[in-house]
């Protein structure tokens, strides 16, 4: 029994031993990959991607993973509608009021909303973004607010541009820098002209420029736009596109528009036919919409050239089908990936499964063929004793036939009592004395009546034969002083004779001069009293 406790401890400290290794590699694996983030995005999701599906990971790790991986395929233009662990994500980081994981994840919250079309969740989680951001968070209170404001002018979702109005001003209010005010004071030009305030969206959209460097990126944007607002100022708006550095196709069909609005047919012509060279370049990189502006442009300026007409070349895309079509796409590309990664991971699984049965099994059966030696040998032990005292038993019996009972007979008894002590030091049953024995030391108190008893039993039981030959001697003999000549022969001291029997010290010196009377001189020989 003690052998097959000893192997399950093992056992039981190999598998805390593997558990702590396997967090540990977790943990190292989400520190890497967030450090990653912003640089590799791919290697990210490539790192995470088993980790997602693996079932043993703490709270803490599963919301880390979920958030880390989510951000990685938000970078790279893909979706992550199949996980399983983002809403328990989320109610985990607000039960630790992580502001930081939380204004991340309910980002993430509502792009996942949009992406199936629930306006009204995306715009609750967007407003929970908003109230825990603030001037010093990424993104700050006025990014968020531009972003709801957005959701509100999307192609792909109902349009209410009085709400995005609304909360473009509010951005407006609370920006802190010129960048947030440009974008602010841009989108909300834009919501105007959505709804056909064209005076307005040519003011907000100028206070915008106004505020944007030419180096900015967002210039570009800012100046298209303004341009292409028919209520903005001719020169301003030539003006406003010259400053673009870039090479910008829409640059180029928006001055062609300007100028063939301002009957300036051949300054439009001009712009028509580069940005059509620059088109046919790598058609590939440009828009439907680009593709169509671009042929409204010829066209327009077709219709002017004695009615030619340049044939239609395109499929015009509504915006919002495009949008649409695109989600669903990249929603069902994940979907594939998903189970792609799922069935790998069964397999995975399965085989994990199977090498820890086989390698239980096998511990198993070390077990058992190390309990079945252990039990072989003790019992073979055992028998072995059990033969040597029937042997004896023979011998005395030969011995008293032929009246050669004396020095036969104590030879005899001597022959008993050792086996009788080497069957007690074989059944480990010493280190219970031992114990009692320390404790009586220690503390100056009798062990339990109860334990007492059990060892008196214990001695009485190993030394059964021998006892018969005590009892041979026509002696009478108590308990008590049968434990005392027992405990003799194994050389225990007083305080451990003492402490079996609750007896005190002066007691046991008392029976054993007593037993010294009694006892016969070749029996007292053996027990050395």
């Amino acid at each position: 029994m003690r052998l097959m406790k000893f192997f399950i401890n093992i056992l039981v400290l190999c598998l805390l031993l593997a558990g702590c290794r396997h967090n540990n590699e977790i943990d190292r694996q989400l520190t890497e990959a967030e450090s990653l983030l912003h640089t590799f995005p791919d290697s990210v999701e490539m790192m995470l991607a088993p980790i997602s599906l693996d079932d043993n990971l703490s709270d803490e790790q599963m919301s880390k993973g979920c958030r880390i991986l989510s951000v990685a395929k938000v970078k790279q233009g893909k979706t992550f509608i199949t996980d399983n662990y983002f809403q328990k994500a989320i109610r985990f980081y607000e039960s630790e009021k992580d502001t930081t994981a939380l204004l991340d994840m309910y980002q993430l919250a509502a792009v996942k909303m949009r992406w199936l079309g629930n306006q009204d969740s995306a715009s609750i989680f967007l407003n929970k973004a908003i109230d825990i951001a603030s001037n010093v968070t990424n993104p700050t209170k006025s990014e968020l607010l531009i972003e709801l404001s957005n959701m509100y002018a999307m192609p792909s979702l109902k349009k209410n541009y009085v709400k995005a109005i609304s909360h473009a001003m509010e951005a407006l209010n609370v920006s802190q820098t010129k960048e947030e005010r440009a974008r602010a004071l841009h989108d909300v030009g834009l919501f105007y002209s959505f709804i056909g305030d064209n005076d307005s969206t040519a003011i907000y959209m100028e206070k915008a420029l106004s505020q944007t460097d030419v180096n900015d990126p967002l210039f570009t944007t800012y100046a298209l736009n303004y341009a292409n607002n028919p209520s903005s100022d001719f020169r301003r708006s030539v003006e406003y596109l010259n400053r673009i550095k870039t090479q910008s196709l829409g640059k180029r069909i928006t001055l062609g528009f300007i100028y063939l609005n301002n009957s300036q047919v051949d300054s439009a012509r001009y712009y028509s036919e580069v940005s059509r060279s620059m088109y046919n370049e790598n058609p590939t990189r440009y828009s439907i919409n680009t593709y169509n502006n671009l042929r409204l442009l010829d066209q327009s300026i077709g219709l002017l050239n004695k009615g030619i007409v340049v044939p239609y070349e395109g499929t015009v895309t509504n915006d919002s089908i495009s949008e649409v079509t695109s989600i669903q796409k990249k929603i069902s590309e994940e979907q594939r990936d998903y189970n792609t990664r799922l069935q790998i991971q069964l397999l995975q699984s399965k085989a994990h499964r199977q090498l820890l049965l086989n390698i239980g099994l096998g511990i198993l059966l070390v077990i058992v063929i190390g309990v079945g030696i252990y039990v072989w040998q003790s019992k073979r032990k055992y028998l072995k004793l059990k033969k040597r005292l029937d042997n004896i038993k023979v011998e005395q019996i030969i011995a008293e036939a032929n009246d050669d009972e004396s020095d036969k007979s104590l030879d005899l008894v001597r022959s008993r009592m050792d086996i009788c002590i080497e069957q007690f030091r074989e059944s480990k049953l010493q280190a219970y004395l031992d114990k009692m024995a320390i404790q009586y030391r220690n503390s100056g108190n009798y062990p339990s009546v109860k334990e007492r008893e059990t060892a008196q039993k214990i001695l009485i039981s190993c030394f059964a034969d021998f006892i018969v030959d005590l009892k041979m001697t026509g002696v009478k003999l108590n308990t008590e002083d049968i434990v005392t000549c027992i405990m003799s022969c194994l050389k225990e001291s007083n305080a451990t004779i003492a402490a079996c029997l609750g007896a005190t010290g002066t007691a046991i010196r008392t029976r054993k001069s007593r037993l010294r009377t009694k006892l016969p001189a070749e029996i007292l020989n053996l027990l050395e009293l």
